[in-house]
Parts: C-alpha cells; structure tokens; sequence
C-alpha cells in the first residue's frame, strides 16, 4: 500500500485514533486492517445489543409498572439523583421537540446507564430492586440472579455498548466472545421472540471465528498502488 495513502488517511480520521492498532509496530496494511475489522466487528454487535437494549429497558419497565401500579413510575420511586436528572433531562427533550410528554416517549430516551443502575448498591434498600429481579429474571440459574451478579453483567454489556457506539477498538479484547454470549443469554430471558430473531440475523459468530485475515487480504488486493492510481483517474 502506497505510505503516502496510509499517511493521508490517518491524517483524516486522526493519527491517536490509528495509533492504537499499531501499537506493535506493525505495517501500514495491517494497521488498516485491524481497524477495518474492528468496524466489521462493531457492525456485527449492533443487532445484539439493540435486542437487549430495548429487551431490559422493556421489562423493567413493565415490572416497575406492576410495582406501583402506575405509568409514571419514575415519579413515584425514590430515584437517586443522578437516575432523577435523567428523567427531567428526558423531559427537557421532549419538551424541545415540542412534543408532549408521554410514558413511552420517556423511557425510551432513558440510557442503557440508567436502567443497569437499578441493579447497582444504591437501590440495594429499596424494594423496588428485588421486585424487578423477581419478575424479569426467575429464570435466571440462582448463582447468578442476585443483583450484584446482574449488575456485573450488565455493567460489561453497558460498556462494550459504549465501545461500538463510539467507534472504538475493541478487537484486543480477550472476553469479547463471552460478552456477546452474555447478550444472547440475557435476551433469551427476557424476550425469546427477539432472541429468535437474533439466532437468524446475528453475524457476530461468524465475524469473529473468520479473524482478520480475509479483512487483511481485502485491505492488500483493493489498497495497491495500481488501484489508487485507477481510483484517482476517476475523480
């Protein structure tokens, strides 16, 4: 691959985003590889983590519905601060859409961060906490149904969910298989339909037994010299 093209390339999407897959030392084709392939990666991670998303975001919802008998149970737990900022900030949205504030239009602005955190230490006295686990999680094997495990669980999830939602690397990642096992484990519970449709569309197995090598061999037969030459004759 020509230095030149490499050179200008990392100049457009910045030399400290490029650097950390050549961290090694390695060539420029292998540099570009890797982060191409960790795109392919990314992209294979989107429909899992979606499902789950709207899957947990879904149930707890619903259970803390039946908990307080009431829609707009977000006004009448006991939230912790940063959980009750991100309710008015949902609201603040809204409102600047010019829209009307409805139930779903608040939990569905509501982030991933906000619901993993009903599992954590600060909602350990409320009673809230065990009622959802007891609903949306029965049959999870009882090791891991305590809320601290959960919490764990969910925590991973909620962070390889940053990874790919800001494009970051992620292919050095030695757990990444387990993570994605976890997303598929998790959304079988609480939606199997989605599940389902996960079994049939997800493409992450597939990405990542294949490794990078056929990304490498792309990267070498579309990245030649000759080709940009072609490439720059069109423009």
């Amino acid at each position: 691959m020509e230095k030149k093209f490499y050179e200008d390339f990392s100049s457009e999407i910045t030399q400290e985003r490029l650097s950390v897959y050549r961290a090694d030392g390695c060539d420029d084709e292998t540099a570009l590889a890797r982060y191409l392939y960790n795109i392919k990666l990314c992209k294979s991670l989107y429909s899992s983590l979606n499902m789950f998303e709207i899957a947990l975001r879904n149930s707890v919802d619903k259970a803390l519905q039946n908990f307080t008998s009431t829609s707009d149970w977000f006004e009448k737990l006991r939230l912790v601060r940063e959980c009750t900022k991100s309710i008015e900030s949902a609201k603040e949205k809204i409102q600047k859409r010019k829209k009307p504030i409805t139930h779903n239009r608040v939990i569905s602005e509501l982030t991933l961060g906000f619901w993993t955190s009903l599992f954590s230490k600060r909602y350990a006295q409320e009673k809230c906490q065990p009622y959802i686990i007891k609903q949306c999680f029965r049959n999870v094997p009882k090791a891991e149904r305590s809320a601290t495990s959960l919490w764990n669980n969910f925590e991973k999830i909620r962070h390889l969910r940053n990874r790919v939602f800001h494009y970051e690397r992620l292919i050095h990642w030695r757990d990444l298989k387990e993570r994605h096992e976890k997303l598929l484990e998790f959304t079988k519970l609480l939606a199997p339909n989605s599940y389902t449709i996960l079994l049939k569309t997800d493409e992450f197995s597939i990405i990542y037994s294949a490794g990078i090598t056929s990304t490498l061999q792309s990267v070498k037969d579309n990245f030649n010299k000759d080709d940009l030459d072609l490439e720059a004759d069109k423009l």
